[in-house]
């Protein structure tokens, strides 16, 4: 008859396992869900393996699953929607194709203003260093001669931020405006350096730009 503790001696096998299973996943959630659980499987076998706990084994086998339970903690409080400010959370519930540990990066690189008297975000045919997502108020868009009265909730000059070409347009806000100003050289240097932030910006300009073509 087998054991109780040759069953738990087993346990390697099981961690093994649940190590192989884990490093299929891209999900972070997932990931390290699996780990913990390779984790304490190793923990049970190194504790029944031999007459004596292999206590150096145990020790770092803890450490590990310490480390772990710390990194999932940390992403599961980075995929809440909490914590948001009000006019964070205002553009977070606009920009709806992007999660949240991806918001909070790209909305720190920006800075909050309103408008308090007309405000002329970008000139057709001149350069623009900036790009801007107006959230509130009226906005006048001037293109080939043309005045063209819009509403909110829009990127501002996200053509010459992805052609790196001149403004396709003048923008002026009207007083009471509320919009977030990106500098383009610090969006372009954390896109260089994460990924990630890259596809998720990508992801919500051409969200943007879709939905003003379906508009127009």
């Amino acid at each position: 008859m087998i054991t109780t503790k040759e069953i738990l001696q087993n346990f390697v096998h099981l961690g093994a396992l649940l190590y192989f299973v884990c490093f299929l996943f891209r999900n972070q959630i997932l990931l390290r869900s699996f780990a913990m659980a390779a984790d304490l499987a190793y923990l049970i076998y190194y504790l029944n393996a031999a007459d004596k706990p292999l206590w150096s084994a145990v020790f770092w086998n803890l450490i590990i699953l310490l480390l772990n339970a710390v990194m999932l903690v940390i992403i599961f409080r980075d995929n809440r929607s909490t914590g948001f400010t009000e006019n964070e959370l205002k553009l977070y519930s606009r920009l709806t194709s992007i999660s949240p540990p991806e918001f909070r990066k790209i909305v720190r690189l920006g800075k909050w203003h309103r408008a308090k008297a007309d405000t002329v975000l970008t000139v057709e045919g001149e350069p623009l260093n900036s790009l801007h997502y107006v959230l509130e108020g009226e906005l006048l868009i001037e293109k080939s001669g043309r005045n063209i009265k819009a509403m909110p909730c829009m990127f501002v000059g996200e053509i010459a931020f992805v052609t790196k070409g001149p403004a396709s347009a003048t923008v002026t806000v009207r007083p009471g405006a509320l919009y977030i100003k990106w500098s383009s050289a610090d969006l372009v240097r954390a896109q260089s350096k994460n990924d990630r932030l890259r596809n998720a910006l990508a992801l919500i300009i051409n969200a943007d730009m879709a939905k003003k073509l379906a508009e127009s």
